[in-house]
């Protein structure tokens, strides 16, 4: 794998299409593209001209173009990210509304280095989601050098699998940091190392147990991995979601000493399980205590709602105070520490939330692995 911070001096009047993140709702409430600006900046400061490629939501087939995508519901267009980038980087990006890459091609030619553009949103273009080369190769057209800065952008799409085959391709700024941190919590960073899991995607957060067994003193579990691995005990979950699917492969684990799962809980009215209870706040605590290492994922709650926020809470305030090394994940959970204020008490909030899941579960990330990152 190669990194743009090494071809620093070789970016002056060079054209870098730079896949990033803008997958948000709006920009000012989006920690992704907060992230994102630091490699923009690192660009546009070294002469670069920018062709900034995201997607943005799911548009459904009778939404996508082969060229030019008409009636663009607003939740899917990269428009509403236009103020924020030129209040941030002090240059005002140049919308390319269209996928009209040969008119395109001459807009970036006649202005000047250090010029930003932002291209619509990739996936309103039919070719990105089934990986088409020609749709790569005109997207290539655009630029000289490829960027991946999108760690959380890891399914195949022709902007992610496609164009680091046409182009010099190279891992950003924000790509090499979130390596760098999730390699280290798992396999650097100093023992005892707790995992926490809890929210949905149960299946995926099993599966990071089966990867980091050997690697982790204890898992911490809430959410539905939790039910599930309470019905797996035997236990009456009532109406709690659980994941049907992996109750088997769960009841391996259940008894297992590493496995630490709520003793107390909070309900709602109708009996689903919606938090840990204070008598499992103070076990979970007491190991995020003693521990210097941590990877967290998912709350331990539905803390939308502030009848079952405190467990999650009360879990970050003990990592805060206590852990040499922790490492966040997942929209919900850095979503949380944001809200408490908390971002500076913590090692590293990563962009990815089931990226980080499937790296964790040691899965090949298809937009790594056309990084050469696996190589």
């Amino acid at each position: 794998m190669q990194f743009l911070k090494d071809i620093q001096e070789e970016l002056a009047g060079k054209t870098v299409l730079l896949r990033t993140d803008l997958n948000a709702e709006s920009a000012e409430d989006s920690f992704k593209i907060e992230k994102s600006i630091g490699t923009l900046r690192f660009l546009l400061e070294r002469g670069a001209k920018v062709v900034v490629m995201s997607h943005r939501g799911r548009p459904t087939e009778d939404q996508v173009s082969p060229r030019r995508p008409e009636n663009i519901p607003e939740e899917f267009s990269l428009r509403f990210v236009l103020p924020f980038l030129e209040e941030h980087l002090k240059v005002v990006p140049k919308f390319l509304p269209d996928f009209d890459f040969g008119a395109h091609k001459q807009s970036v030619a006649a202005v000047p280095a250090g010029s930003l553009f932002v291209l619509e949103n990739v996936r309103l273009h039919s070719g990105e989601n089934s990986g088409d080369l020609e749709y790569a190769k005109q997207m290539a057209s655009l630029g000289d050098i490829y960027v991946n800065d999108a760690f959380g952008s890891w399914h195949p799409g022709a902007s992610v699998t496609e164009l680091p085959k046409l182009l010099p391709a190279y891992a950003g700024l924000l790509m090499e940091a979130e390596l760098e941190h999730l390699n280290h919590v798992m396999d650097g960073a100093p023992t005892p190392r707790i995992v926490i899991l809890g929210g949905g995607k149960a299946a995926d957060k099993f599966s990071v147990i089966k990867n980091l067994y050997d690697r982790t003193d204890a898992f911490l579990i809430g959410g539905i991995l939790a039910n599930t691995f309470l019905k797996a005990r035997g236990m009456d979950v009532g109406s709690s979601v659980i994941d049907e699917e992996i109750v088997e492969q769960v009841n391996s684990f259940s008894s297992d000493a590493k496995i630490i799962l709520p003793i107390d809980f909070i309900k709602d009215a109708e009996g689903k399980i919606l938090d840990i209870g204070p008598e499992s706040r103070k076990l979970f605590s007491e190991h995020v205590a003693v521990s210097k290492t941590v990877i967290w994922n998912g709350p331990l709650g539905y803390f939308e709602d502030p009848a079952f926020r405190a467990g999650s809470e009360r879990i970050a305030k003990v990592i805060a105070d206590t852990s040499n090394c922790a490492v966040v994940g997942g929209g919900e959970t850095t979503q949380l520490i944001l809200e408490m204020g908390m971002s500076n008490a913590f090692t590293w909030l990563s962009t990815g939330g089931g990226a980080m899941l499937a790296f964790l579960a040691g899965k090949r990330l298809a937009g790594l692995e056309a990084l050469g990152y696996y190589e």
